[in-house]
């Protein structure tokens, strides 16, 4: 992992269905020892696993929840949530996983978790990718903020490149938005401007991200990037 790296988590979150619900999400939180990230108070928490690892984790919510003129989502007492485009697509387009592992403590766990389809996971990192380059968070965050994108941008690609073989991947993208025109235009118009050529800003940022990971690569493998995912568009 590069130096200076947190690993992140992003949880979306069923805002009505928790905003009566018990226990409550902060009391779950300090149980587990994660403290609320100062740049982004109680949507972004933090835990530190060793004296070189901390893990990150956020919480994001439908953006038709949000408070007026501003990005937070209101779930529970201390607990709000970054208003994300898409993020009730994103939860009706998932499926329950069983997770194994073992606590810190040696305890055995076994729990069932709910994870994104990974044509709801494209969807999300699309709109990510566009709002990130596009620097909306400010002018302070422009090198904060390309990065991010460098990332979002590398995830798309994992993504295609692992489902576009897939005949019912790209039919499953596109069902997912129903009736909501406006938010498949606008995946479509990322897609299209973004992955249009060679040259275009979604391989540029992906290019990047290859040259900053050390990750050795040639011009044919950029464009056979380009092609699997212009593959995608309607």
């Amino acid at each position: 992992m590069p130096e200076g790296c947190v690993p992140d988590i992003d949880f979306v979150l069923d805002v009505f269905a928790l905003r009566n619900t018990n226990p409550l999400i902060i009391d779950v939180l300090n149980k587990l020892n994660y403290k609320v990230a100062p740049e982004a108070q109680n949507f972004q928490f933090v835990k530190e696993i060793s004296s070189e690892l901390k893990i990150r984790i956020e919480f994001l919510a439908s953006e038709k929840a949000k408070r007026k003129n501003n990005i937070r989502v209101d779930i529970q007492d201390e607990i709000h949530a970054r208003a994300c485009t898409g993020a009730e697509i994103a939860i009706k387009e998932s499926y329950f996983e069983n997770i194994k592992g073992v606590l810190p403590n040696g305890t055995p766990v076994n729990v069932k978790i709910r994870v994104a389809c990974a044509h709801a996971l494209l969807m999300l990192k699309l709109f990510a990718m566009d709002d990130k380059y596009k620097n909306i968070s400010g002018p302070d965050k422009i090198e904060e903020n390309r990065n991010e994108a460098r990332t979002h941008s590398a995830d798309i690609v994992k993504i295609v490149y692992e489902h576009i073989q897939n005949p019912d991947f790209v039919k499953s993208f596109w069902s997912q938005f129903n009736q909501n025109k406006q938010l498949q235009q606008r995946c479509n118009n990322i897609i299209s401007s973004y992955f249009k050529d060679i040259n275009n800003i979604g391989i540029i940022l992906y290019e990047e991200f290859l040259k900053l990971q050390g990750i050795a690569y040639n011009q044919s493998d950029l464009e056979q990037t380009l092609r699997e995912i212009r593959l995608i568009i309607q």
